[in-house]
């Protein structure tokens, strides 16, 4: 099936005709005649599609509308009446519905409309899947400590040294690479970054984990290289100044980036 359409309104022939028409296009699709009766079977079972009725009897659509919210219920709606005005429009739609369409309503419009919709709807789901599994990636990554030190909720760097085996000191506690008489010095976006790179060698994070650890917000899929590509690029030119720098930070192609802790702890390849 396409996808999960209960259809909400109070006159038989309009729910007859409406059901047909989805059922012939592959939906797997409900109906009931009122407001309460919507808000019931939502509650009982899981809809992608809800074409609900504007004027009813028992419980209008404006008000099953304004339940969905504080109900927790996930439906995308489109909002269907005989008696449209452009007051009761902007009110569905600031009450998040995602179309409005007025009686009698054209079958190719309403396809249009529920195919709209519908890809809005699995959009959204999946969006909020992704989103908490990067949220659940980031908590376990904020939890690890690293070497004796970790960052405070402010961001600020706390004491944390390493020394490797090739003679460089990273003391992110002072935000600084030293290699004999040669200091790098870190911005704190800098030091982040290495922080968390660090933390997690040899692992490729995304590009949306690591610009909500190094900037303390979430960005869109697309926004995220973007924001992180100068501050690599920065970060690779005072690497170069310590032994194989520039190789400690790995490109992955679409996805983010790595440390190569072969690289860092100066490993020779074959």
């Amino acid at each position: 099936m396409k996808g999960r359409i209960l259809i909400v309104d109070d006159e038989p022939a309009t729910r007859h005709t409406l059901q047909e028409l989805l059922q012939l296009e592959g939906y797997d699709v409900e109906s009931v005649a009122g407001g309460r009766e919507a808000l019931q079977a939502l509650q009982q079972g899981k809809y992608d599609v809800m074409i609900l009725d504007l004027r009813m009897p028992d419980v209008d659509g404006e008000e099953v509308l304004r339940r969905l919210g504080p109900l927790g219920l996930d439906v995308g709606v489109i909002m269907l009446t005989g008696h449209g005005s452009l007051e009761s429009a902007i009110e569905a739609l600031r009450h998040q519905a995602y179309d409005y369409l007025l009686k009698p309503v054209q079958p190719q419009d309403l396809l249009k409309s529920v195919r709209r919709t519908l890809e809005r709807v699995q959009t959204q789901r999946r969006n909020r899947r992704l989103l908490g599994q990067l949220e659940q990636m980031l908590r376990q990554i904020q939890d690890e400590g690293f070497s004796g030190g970790a960052y405070s909720r402010e961001g600020e760097v706390m004491p944390a040294t390493l020394e490797l085996p090739n003679g460089v000191v990273v003391d992110l506690g002072r935000r600084k690479l030293r290699y004999g008489k040669v200091e790098v010095h870190l911005t704190p976006t800098e030091a982040r970054l290495l922080h968390i790179l660090l933390q997690h060698r040899d692992q490729v994070l995304s590009h949306q984990i690591l610009v909500e650890f190094v900037h303390g917000y979430r960005v869109e899929p697309w926004e995220a290289p973007e924001i992180l590509r100068p501050i690599v690029s920065r970060l690779r030119r005072k690497l170069e100044k310590v032994p194989r720098g520039r190789q400690w930070i790995v490109s992955v192609r679409g996805t983010g980036y790595m440390l190569d802790w072969g690289a860092v702890i100066g490993e020779q390849k074959d």
